[in-house]
């Protein structure tokens, strides 16, 4: 952490008006300024997540995932909060993921025929949506 009291000091005595700052994370920093994240959306934090809950790499393992470092990091460069939304689905849920913010139709998103990339992470397979490349 940065001790920034000496700086608010010197700016409210410069400006004669009552100064707050407040140290921000990487993930609200990302939340303020958006972009689009490694599936093509904008970032679920711009989008529909209220809140920032854990993450840790036990959800990339129980997902079955590559653990490389570069493809498992948003943004903010820390670990994408799609692992904590998208673990339900890798459990076999009926719901989770953001497949349901998009236009696919199958809970679990649309992926790829190789069963990678997109959203979600079944695949469309029986009752899906159709679409998906």
């Amino acid at each position: 952490r940065v001790d920034f009291r000496e700086l608010v000091r010197e700016l409210a005595a410069e400006f004669h008006t009552r100064i707050e700052m407040r140290q921000i994370g990487a993930r609200d920093e990302a939340k303020m300024l958006g972009g689009y994240g490694s599936c093509g959306r904008p970032l679920c934090c711009t989008t529909w997540l209220n809140g920032f809950e854990p993450v840790s790499i036990k959800m990339a393992k129980r997902q079955d995932l590559n653990l490389n470092p570069s493809r498992l990091s948003g943004l903010c460069g820390r670990l994408k909060c799609c692992l904590r939304y998208e673990l339900p689905n890798a459990k076999g849920e009926v719901h989770g993921g953001c497949g349901h913010e998009g236009g696919c139709n199958n809970p679990t998103g649309c992926s790829s025929s190789s069963g990678t990339g997109g959203c979600g992470s079944g695949g469309c397979g029986s009752g899906g949506c159709g679409n998906c490349g």
